[in-house]
């Protein structure tokens, strides 16, 4: 396999970003002129990373680039900073994630990689962050990929908000901060209250009401795009705080009779490494079925 670590102007982002890239490369076997002239595409995998991580976690912390090459996929790993691969309009010049991977992205990969353009070749997953954003992005196209894996995460569901629709992002974000403990937190410490992140995500639009029905708020949007999702495999440890959610989550789709879904829970493992290191050769072989 070959690893390229690129950094290119994004247009869309107006900034540099940061993109690992793994190929494969022949075999020993192989005549490399051949190999490399061939018109040959290989599923990619949009590979995203977790809160407070970048591009390099899956090349730093797993053994990612080997079962690429064992599995025969090309694995795309962006920089999406922390912003949760959600649009971010008041950050820089209006840092917008998802109008980045999907226009420009993606058609950086397909024109300089032999990546197969078609949905049955791309497939999405990521840990934590990197699995909320896995469903953002596959809600907003499910037509682009033949199936996602979240990995330790959970849909993101406030109930509590639905009293303070009519508040702007401004008035909720100056009443949360006089107490965070009014509000519970989705997956932090649940001592300290509703976090600034998730006042971040919420208080960035307009009204709250125009936060409900983003594509942020993944819990009401799963309702509205389960039945046109591509198959889903969703993993979390039994010891991970997720764990609780994801079990929701299941439950969530059997009442709905989703029958592309599938969840496997594994005793002894946190949100930790370790686990994802497992969880992304599960999600590669279920890929290729």
């Amino acid at each position: 396999m070959a690893v390229h670590r690129i950094n290119f102007k994004s247009n869309i982002l107006e900034m540099p970003v940061d993109v690992n890239v793994i190929t494969p490369t022949p075999k020993r076997h192989q005549n490399p002129e051949d190999y490399y002239t061939s018109e040959k595409k290989y599923p990619v995998l949009w590979l995203l990373h977790g809160g407070g991580g970048d591009h390099n976690d899956w090349l730093n912390y797993t053994n990612i680039i080997r079962y690429a090459e064992d599995k025969g996929f090309i694995v795309v790993c962006p920089n999406g900073l922390d912003s949760d691969f959600a649009p971010q309009p008041q950050f820089a010049g209006n840092y917008d994630f998802p109008e980045f991977f999907f226009h420009e992205l993606m058609p950086f990969i397909y024109c300089y990689f032999p990546a197969g353009k078609e949905p049955e070749n791309n497939f999405m997953s990521g840990p934590s962050m990197g699995g909320s954003g896995t469903l953002l992005l596959a809600m907003m196209h499910p037509e682009k990929f033949g199936a996602i894996a979240p990995l330790s995460c959970s849909l993101r569901n406030s109930p509590f908000l639905q009293d303070y629709q009519e508040y702007t992002g401004g008035e909720f974000r100056a009443l949360a901060m006089k107490n965070r403990q009014m509000f519970p937190t989705e997956w932090a410490d649940p001592s300290e209250g509703i976090s600034i992140k998730e006042l971040n995500a919420i208080c960035k639009y307009p009204t709250i009401k125009e936060y409900l029905n983003s594509y942020d708020n993944t819990g009401s949007r799963y309702l509205e795009t389960y039945s046109r999702l591509p198959k889903m495999y969703y993993t979390c440890g039994t010891k991970d705080p997720c764990y609780p959610k994801g079990l929701e989550f299941e439950k969530l789709t059997h009442k709905l009779g989703v029958e592309n879904a599938f969840f496997e829970y594994v005793p002894g493992y946190a949100h930790e490494w370790s686990f994802w290191d497992l969880a992304i050769q599960k999600a590669m072989d279920f890929f290729a079925r």
